[in-house]
């Protein structure tokens, strides 16, 4: 286990200040503070801190203790709200940023795979031997009302492994206590979130030859059954970022455990795949009647199945473009395909469009129901 040579609390003369950052207990506050003095970063950035509009707790003890506003970078994960930032995503705020971060502290939505997705955007960017901390760390996959994240990362990732108590607390008391609370830590309590507040976890590594080596292990770790669904617009993000910066394999792996995620959490993924086995492939074309939300959504999961869509269908007397989401859009009069060989998927909550498929020779399928698309 590495171990750097630390002497004393870093933050030990604060005082009544360390009680400015309720957030952070003392003891994480000399575990951070005193690996920041060990290794001097030159860039300091902290990934899904932003607390109601604001930076987080570490953001404020970082720059307020060390007076480094000009090494200090906060940003939020999700590209909403960040510090230098608005309404970019994770890479593009890192592009902005640069390259050779040396400190990185990972704070993200609190349930696997958020850590894992936020580091693999961020790994390219850290320079060589950089250090990377979790914060709020439990040894379980999956957390309880979203409060508690996973150790996943730490677990796979191969790197100098550390914690607080071997890094900071030299008092052999007070580490068995410190032990003790890690492993009690709640894994579901009615008052997670004031429990969690009183105590965190925090665990950090230091990139090594090895972890370059065998980064693929973390994309193996996405097949662990993910607590929740990213939305589409960000797993596209990830997925892009993925193919520029890894190989084939590597995207490979994200896709197959994207789509595994979308079926366990996603009940629309799951009908879709069973219509795509048992009866899609009967018909030549398939067709979504109405093009709205639900028609863009389903349009969207067909997609991931990788099922075709010929065309979208709106009703006579509806002025529409000739194209939607680069496919065709034909008037209901105007299907230019035989009905025996077409499916139409209907999204539309029209009672009128539901007659008129009822009493049409085209096959159809009702996608309007608020179950099925909420």
């Amino acid at each position: 286990m590495h171990q750097p040579e630390l002497s004393g609390s870093f933050f030990g003369n604060m005082g009544e200040n360390k009680n400015d950052f309720p957030y952070v207990t003392n003891e994480t506050q000399d575990f951070i503070g005193g690996l920041i003095q060990k290794y001097q970063p030159q860039k300091i950035v902290e990934i899904g801190a932003i607390r109601n509009g604001k930076p987080g707790s570490l953001y404020s003890l970082v720059t307020t203790e060390l007076k480094a506003d000009n090494r200090v970078y906060t940003i939020e994960s999700d590209g909403c709200s960040t510090h230098f930032f608005s309404d970019k995503s994770l890479s593009e705020q890192l592009d902005e940023i640069g390259n050779q971060i040396d400190f990185l502290i990972l704070n993200p939505f609190r349930i696997f795979p958020a850590e894992i997705l936020d580091f693999l955007i961020a790994f390219p960017y850290l320079k060589e031997n950089a250090i990377v901390l979790l914060c709020d760390t439990l040894f379980e996959y999956e957390g309880s009302n979203n409060q508690f994240s996973s150790s996943v990362l730490y677990e796979i990732i191969s790197a100098k492994k550390f914690n607080r108590n071997s890094v900071v607390i030299s008092d052999l008391k007070q580490r068995i206590e410190n032990s003790l609370k890690m492993l009690s830590y709640p894994l579901c309590n009615s008052n997670a979130v004031r429990v969690h507040s009183a105590s965190d976890i925090v665990l950090g590594f230091q990139l090594c030859p090895d972890t370059y080596k065998y980064i693929k292990d973390l994309f193996v770790s996405l097949t662990t059954p993910w607590g929740y669904l990213p939305n589409r617009d960000y797993l596209a993000q990830y997925e892009t970022f993925i193919e520029m910066h890894y190989d084939g394999l590597s995207l490979h792996l994200f896709k197959k455990a994207k789509m595994c995620a979308r079926l366990r959490l996603d009940p629309r993924a799951k009908m879709l795949q069973d219509f795509s086995c048992s009866l899609f492939s009967k018909f030549k074309y398939i067709l979504i009647y109405g093009k709205k939300e639900r028609g863009k959504t389903l349009l969207e999961l067909c997609q991931d199945f990788e099922i075709e869509i010929q065309g979208f269908v709106i009703s006579d007397g509806r002025e529409s473009s000739k194209e939607f989401e680069h496919i065709p859009v034909y008037s209901y009069s105007k299907i230019p395909f035989c009905a025996k060989e077409t499916l139409i998927l209907n999204t539309t909550g029209s009672l009128a469009v539901k007659t008129l498929l009822s009493n049409s020779k085209y096959y159809w399928i009702d996608f309007s129901t608020a179950d099925v698309f909420p």
